[in-house]
């Protein structure tokens, strides 16, 4: 492995270790007296803080929350290396896509966001996967000139979206496919994650044995304490390919 690489591999383990380490601890209790505990009275002033919100998202959901959250990652500088803030711009993605009716005025309120920031808006809209995500970027040009160049590229199809990018291009879309799950609880991520246990056998490949890890790591953890995550591991078990479903099974078992 390069060791360009390296930096961004071990951001993503400190990403997603947040999430499913500190952010557990932080959210027991969970079940009646978690639910009637309203996350507005959580503060985003921290990283960790964030995580938890992001953690504690699908047993709550509150949308309005979003630019809080967006504004609150930005002035802590989280989105200042994209690499290590794939969890928060999948996060972003999903409570857009689970909430289509109000998401230009999520995005509206996000604003105003330092340029060097919009990046992860600019991704997380692409991302959400919306019929018609195009249409509510491109009505954002304006409010983002700094970063026109990199919409058109979005608009063009010349970058991909969540669904069409490669695993391959490292742990930061590893992160973004768990925040896409934590805002929705949607399979699709989940599958893609999945995928990557393929490679655990690439000896050769020690960039795909290191992911292959991570998904192996992560989905381990989150399955611990999400019962339908554990549930749709188990479906896909019984019908993926040879090193997967092995490998699958394996995480079964130690959960």
């Amino acid at each position: 492995m390069s060791r360009l690489r390296v930096v961004p591999i071990i951001a993503a383990v400190v990403v997603i270790a947040g999430v499913t380490a500190h952010a557990v601890a932080a959210a027991k209790p969970r079940g009646a007296a978690a639910a009637t505990n309203s996350s507005k009275s959580q503060p985003l002033t921290a990283p960790e803080h964030l995580l938890r919100f992001i953690d504690r998202y699908r047993a709550n959901p509150e949308p309005d929350r979003l630019p809080d959250l967006v504004k609150a990652a930005s002035g802590l500088g989280l989105f200042r290396d994209m690499e290590s803030a794939g969890v928060h711009v999948g996060f972003m993605a999903g409570v857009i896509a689970g909430n289509r009716d109000k998401a230009e005025t999520l995005i509206t309120r996000m604003f105003p966001l330092p340029p060097e920031d919009q990046v992860a808006l600019v991704r997380a809209i692409a991302y959400s996967g919306l019929p018609d995500w195009k249409d509510i970027l491109g009505k954002f040009v304006e409010r983002m000139p700094a970063r026109a160049v990199l919409i058109q590229r979005h608009l063009t199809d010349k970058l991909p979206t969540l669904d069409t990018a490669s695993m391959e291009k490292g742990p930061a879309i590893l992160d973004a496919n768990w925040g896409y799950y934590f805002a929705t609880g949607s399979p699709a991520p989940v599958d893609r994650i999945i995928a990557t246990l393929a490679w655990a056998k690439e000896e050769n490949d020690v960039e795909k044995l290191t992911l292959a890890g991570m998904a192996k790591w992560t989905l381990a953890n989150n399955a611990s304490r999400d019962t339908d995550l554990l549930r749709h591991m188990k479906e896909q078990a019984a019908i993926r390919g040879k090193v997967v479903a092995e490998t699958l099974k394996d995480i079964i078992e130690a959960v």
